[in-house]
Formats: structure tokens, sequence, C-alpha cells
């Protein structure tokens, strides 16, 4: 992940997966909100939380069994999507970090009684 300053035309480099792991590569970004922080999911099972000015890795939240393919801040609540059907809702202020799971059949049986009459 590379990162572009407008006022100076510098590009950083934020972070990169295992160069000798051609298996494990970046598969979602997501700005948090305060403008401070990114989140970085990967190939892996891993979500890196990094901040954005000092280009340092500030966390790596563990949960998933497969690639993380949405990241999604609320506030500092960060909703990550994943390709072993879980949804999982992370408090990264909190050392348990992972505050609630939603896998696809809960979300499954939670859209049909909403959309039943």
């Amino acid at each position: 992940v590379y990162m572009w300053n407008a006022d100076t035309g510098a590009i950083n480099q934020l972070c990169q997966t295992n160069p000798d792991d051609e298996d494990d590569y970046i598969t979602s970004v997501n700005w948090g909100a305060d403008g401070k922080h990114i989140a970085v999911g990967t190939n892996s099972a891993e979500v890196q939380i990094w901040d954005a000015a000092q280009c340092k890795k500030v966390r790596t939240l563990r949960g998933h069994a497969a690639r993380v393919g949405a990241v999604s801040w609320n506030g500092s609540q960060l909703a990550t999507g994943s390709r072993d059907n879980n949804i999982m809702i992370h408090d990264v202020r909190i050392r348990e970090h992972c505050t609630s799971t939603l896998t696809f059949m809960m979300f499954m049986k939670l859209r049909i009684k909403n959309i039943s009459p």
C-alpha cells in the first residue's frame, strides 16, 4: 500500500505483505474517519491497523480463517468480512477486540425474517 501526499507529491510505502509468500497479498483497505488510521485486510486472514502519519503498524487483529475482503470503520469499531463467511465487529480500543461475530447463516435468517410479512 502506497500513500501519495497531494501537497508535496511525495509517495511513501505504508506496508506490504511478505514478498516470499506469493499467496499473501492485500485484499482490502479502508481509511478511518479520523484520517489517521488505515485498516488493511490480507489474504492470510489478518487485519492490520496502521498509523498513516508514522507509517507504522499499530495492531494486528486475528480471528478470521480466510481472506479478509472487506473492512469498514465506524468510529473506533471496525467491521471485517471474510471468505470464511463471517463478519466480525472489532473494538480496536480493547485487548479482546472481537465484540461480535455474524455468520452467513445468521445473516440470512435475519434477512428472511425481516423480509417475510
